[in-house]
């Protein structure tokens, strides 16, 4: 079984959560109920979304919890579909201990999406809460708020760790549907807003044109 952990990943994470004492801003955030995003977001999903319950869906609460059962995951999470143009998807990590998380998947993404591709999607946003990503971010944004920079060095190390990360949720999607058509099918989807179908892309093709575009931007220094 693919193991989803990145060493480096890791030990980044590491650095930034001492470099912002972590345990300490921890405690505050305890105190405070900040979450991040508003501290009435679950109110907003509640009444600007649709909650998946199965009276409701119940084919795609099936799909949305047969992934979270297949990556292990225990935690109480629930899943919100908002009427939204852009083909996307976003996870916000329970606030008190013992309340649901949340993912959203945005209606355009399921428009968009094969049920396969859903679910390396929701694998994704899984596998950011199950590698406690979400956790830190909430840090970051509490100790840097909008509009305020971190120190070059500690941008730097953010940056690296944030690309490493959604490598980490990405193995996740990619446990969740073992498929690698599936998990390319899905970024094309998710950056282009393009139905492949539609357009017969080819996805052999697509993966050599990357590696193309890969090496000219190490070879460009880009």
């Amino acid at each position: 079984m693919l193991n989803p952990i990145i060493e480096l990943e890791k030990l980044l994470k590491s650095q930034i959560y001492e470099a912002l004492h972590g345990e300490l801003v921890e405690k505050v955030l305890a105190l405070s109920s900040y979450n991040g995003m508003g501290d009435n977001s679950r109110g907003v999903m509640e009444g600007h979304s649709f909650k998946v319950e199965r009276r409701l869906m119940s084919h795609m609460y099936d799909l949305l919890y047969e992934v979270k059962e297949k990556l292990g995951f225990k935690e109480p999470v629930d899943f919100y579909i908002t009427g939204d143009s852009s083909v996307n998807a976003y996870t916000m990590s329970a606030v008190n201990e013992g309340e649901p998380h949340i993912v959203n998947l945005n209606s355009a993404l399921l428009n968009l999406m094969s049920d396969d591709e859903i679910r390396f999607v929701v694998g994704h946003e899984l596998g950011h809460l199950m590698n406690k990503d979400v956790e830190l971010l909430r840090l970051i944004g509490f100790v840097f708020p909008h509009g305020t920079v971190p120190p070059v060095v500690l941008q730097y190390k953010i940056r690296l760790w944030e690309q490493l990360a959604e490598l980490v949720a990405d193995r996740f999607g990619f446990m969740a549907v073992p498929s690698l058509d599936t998990c390319v099918s899905s970024f094309f989807k998710l950056t282009s807003g393009l139905n492949i179908n539609k357009i017969d892309m080819q996805v052999d093709v697509y993966l050599e044109e990357n590696l193309k575009r890969l090496e000219y931007f190490i070879n460009d220094k880009g």
